[in-house]
């Protein structure tokens, strides 16, 4: 949560993460109480206008305050977060290291924050948001749907209203996403939940989900569809999952994948043929995210992540070492 905070004093946070943080800071008095906190902490770490300040050691500091938090586990998942791949050290990750050194004991332990927070937000066409998570799972969200992160010990949890695709990564946590008619619990996988007025419909492209409501649960493979309405039990479906996932910007969302399934979804994607010159290739895991990038750069990040050579051309994407 500090990390959320700190970017929200810096006004870089979604208008998403703006509103899950009132919440947040409204749901308790020590909630508010740690908020203030950290913004005094912050105010110490700004430089006066037009002042020159050379940047802080950030090494050093973070270095010091981990020394002084190892015993303390809500701590130790905030440094997580500004661990982040998404996030790498800023200004923020200096704050943080100031409270823990020179936060005075009046306010006792800190709250322990929730396993999720947003990290990176992005918004793309048709108002969709792609967020991604302090544990590299990654959420892509439809128009006028929203998502909390209510803390929950021992479990990423996730509160959807409307739709959204996940990309989950592994973890020793389970990853539940809550909606009003069930709960839908996976440890890795990408998958989309639905959840309007007609009921609760969840879409697995690859990995497993659980899908429980109050009439009974069920487990889901790869193109494999659920359906829970109401108080009735889950049904399940076999359909093609990318006949049924319609977004207004590219589904490109990658989570510990094989190359070959890339391949064939870039391929599915822009219509151009993608061949690996070498089988062995498709078994190296690939974890990205795209919106609305054109072909030449979508294969040039995938390529560069999984150690490989390509080149397009009018024949299509070529794959090689």
């Amino acid at each position: 949560m500090d990390e959320l905070i700190l970017r929200h004093l810096q006004g870089e946070t979604s208008d998403i993460e703006a509103r899950s943080l009132e919440r947040w800071r409204a749901h308790a008095p020590e909630n508010e109480r740690h908020y203030q906190s950290v913004r005094r902490v912050w105010g110490l770490t700004v430089p006066e206008p037009g002042a020159s300040v050379p940047p802080p050691a950030l090494d050093a500091v973070i270095a010091e305050a981990e020394a002084r938090r190892r015993q303390d586990r809500g701590r130790s998942q905030r440094r997580a977060v500004l661990r982040s791949p998404w996030t790498g050290y800023t200004l923020a990750a200096a704050a943080v290291a100031a409270l823990a050194l020179f936060a005075t004991t009046d306010r006792g332990a800190a709250p322990a924050p929730p396993a999720l927070v947003p990290v990176e937000s992005a918004s793309g066409a048709g108002d969709v948001m792609t967020m991604a998570l302090s544990d590299g799972s990654v959420v892509r969200l439809a128009r006028a749907s929203s998502v909390e992160f209510p803390p929950d010990d021992g479990v990423r949890r996730v509160r959807l209203d409307g739709r959204a695709f996940f990309a989950v990564a592994e973890g020793e946590m389970p990853f539940v996403v809550s909606t009003r008619d069930a709960e839908v619990r996976v440890h890795g996988t990408r998958f989309e939940v639905r959840q309007d007025g007609e009921g609760l419909r969840v879409v697995v492209v690859e990995g497993r989900v659980g899908v429980e409501s109050s009439a009974g649960r069920v487990d889901l493979g790869p193109g494999e569809v659920a359906w829970v309405a109401g108080r009735q039990a889950p049904r399940v479906m076999t359909a093609d999952p990318w006949a049924l996932l319609e977004w207004d910007v590219g589904l490109l969302v990658f989570q510990e994948t094989p190359l070959a399934d890339v391949a064939r979804e870039v391929e599915r994607h822009f219509g151009r043929p993608v061949r690996l010159a070498d089988p062995s290739l498709g078994p190296r895991r690939i974890t990205a995210w795209f919106d609305d990038e054109p072909l030449e750069e979508v294969v040039g990040a995938v390529c560069l992540v999984a150690g490989v050579r390509c080149t397009v051309d009018v024949d299509g994407v070529a794959v090689g070492r």
